[in-house]
This record gives structure tokens, sequence and C-alpha cells, in this order.
């Protein structure tokens, strides 16, 4: 299963995340938003994201989608892998009150702790 995910991008970017990675981008004159994995969180990993104008790492994969361009760091692409970068938006009926990235991993490859920001890989 790896194999067959290797040959597509490392990871997924909803529609909505990529028109709020774009905005992020103009706004914060920065070229690309950086995803990685550190230590940390009840789960044990936690996602990142920050803004970046060149990859820390020439072999980082960088990810299209829309217009909207983020580097996957190389040390924590197994980490990440098949993970769906989302964006969920304040939504009051829903109970929904905070908006911001959503990270959804495959769940061949990770468990989500209920935060939504921690995960622990099961690679």
């Amino acid at each position: 299963m790896i194999r067959n995910l290797a040959l597509k991008a490392p990871i997924k970017i909803t529609d909505k995340a990529a028109s709020h990675i774009i905005k992020i981008c103009k706004e914060s004159k920065y070229s690309y938003l950086y995803f990685y994995a550190s230590g940390g969180g009840c789960g044990g990993f936690k996602y990142n994201l920050k803004p970046i104008n060149k990859p820390e790492n020439i072999k980082d994969t960088l990810v299209h989608h829309k217009g909207a361009s983020v580097y996957v760091d190389r040390m924590s692409e197994l980490h990440v892998l098949g993970t769906t970068i989302d964006y969920e938006e304040k939504n009051y009926s829903k109970g929904i009150i905070d908006e911001g990235f959503k990270y959804i991993p495959e769940k061949d490859f990770a468990t989500m702790c209920g935060c939504g920001i921690s995960f622990s890989p099961k690679i």
C-alpha cells in the first residue's frame, strides 16, 4: 500500500484549504506553507503548518492543489503520509466556534487524537 501512495502526492489538500493557503501566502508575502510533524501533543506527534519562502531541504516534496503550494518536510513525510489538510469555517449552528486548518489522517497510517492537532502514526 505504501508503494502505491508513494506514486501520488504524500498529502491531500482540499479546495477549502487551498483557498485559505493562497490567502495566507498573499497576506503574509510568503510563497508556500511548510507541513511537518513534531513531537508533542496527547497523540505523540502534532501537525504543523508555517509560511516559508523556500523549502527547508531541497528534497522536501512540493504538493500543489488549485494554486496552493505546500512543501512536505522530508523527515516527516512517512508520519504524515495520506493526511488530508482541510479548512473548517465557523458554523455556530453545528457548534463550530473556531475556524482553522483541520488534519485528517489516513486511517491505515495514523490515528487522530480528540484535540484535532495531534496524532499517533501506525507505521
